[in-house]
């Protein structure tokens, strides 16, 4: 294919410097490996063509470097840019970039590029923050998946069966906010008892009504019990609209204010449930 960007203003292919980073199965330089051998000695990824009192000439051959699954990759890329290639590793590195990574020879390799002593380096890197403020990476053409492996502690076990484990549900709130939903719904009830009147005695929900079926009209007594049997009533009302369930004592208030007041706790229980969720 034509690439004019990969062509000089002669028209002829660019040069361009690749520094491959060897290592097995990864990128690697089969030529090299078995001119090594024919020589009677030991090749060792990551070491003999990076090593320049080791390094064999098919260690500096683009052609070479087509072993590996990103080696054989990018041979191909590069053979099909139609660009010369001039061949580095690791024995090319500049004295510059060991003082600005001596620990990591992935990130020197970045380092060569950002100086502009390499044009590409090849390999298996990490796209780290670092290496992402020198240079440009190309788009990730594989990732690696991590799995940690830890020893059992039976001290972190769970039990199958913990009485804690009830609580967890009040855990979205802490006890100052469950205790304002509690406050609120007293609150409410005494002053709808009081806007809204006593309730009918013979009522059937009225919880004392047969202790005031005998009392005299007239007494404290059955006006205190009565009351108290109202507020009863009404914060049973609150909690059974706050937990979801039904009561017609907040739908039949007869008086506005009474009205305003239910309207009041339905925004708050929309409120708290919302926030709950």
């Amino acid at each position: 294919p034509n690439w004019p960007c990969l062509r000089g203003s002669d028209g002829k292919p660019l040069t361009i410097k690749v520094l491959f980073m060897d290592k097995a199965f990864v990128t690697s330089n089969p030529a090299a490996m078995a001119k090594v051998k024919s020589m009677g000695k030991t090749y060792v990824a990551g070491d003999t063509c990076d090593d320049p009192a080791k390094a064999v000439p098919e260690c500096f051959v683009f052609e070479n470097w087509n072993g590996g699954w990103i080696g054989s990759y990018m041979n191909q890329v590069l053979k099909d840019l139609g660009v010369n290639v001039v061949a580095l590793t690791k024995a090319n590195f500049s004295s510059a970039t060991k003082a600005a990574s001596p620990a990591s020879a992935f990130t020197r390799c970045v380092w060569e590029v950002k100086f502009g002593n390499v044009d590409l380096c090849v390999g298996d890197f990490w796209e780290t923050p670092e290496r992402r403020n020198l240079t440009t990476f190309t788009t990730p053409i594989d990732s690696d998946t991590f799995t940690l492996y830890t020893t059992r502690n039976p001290k972190a076990i769970v039990a199958d069966f913990d009485p804690a484990m009830f609580m967890a549900i009040f855990l979205p709130f802490d006890n100052a906010v469950w205790l304002l939903f509690a406050i609120f719904i007293v609150a409410a009830a005494v002053v709808l008892r009081i806007v809204e009147g006593p309730t009918d005695p013979t009522e059937k929900r009225v919880i004392f009504a047969p202790i005031l079926h005998h009392l005299n009209d007239s007494s404290k007594a059955k006006w205190a019990i009565q009351t108290f049997d109202d507020v009863l009533e009404g914060i049973w009302a609150g909690v059974m609209a706050f937990l979801g369930g039904e009561d017609d004592f907040l739908t039949t208030a007869k008086k506005w204010p009474g009205r305003i007041i239910c309207v009041g706790l339905g925004v708050f229980v929309f409120v708290h449930v919302n926030t709950y969720t």
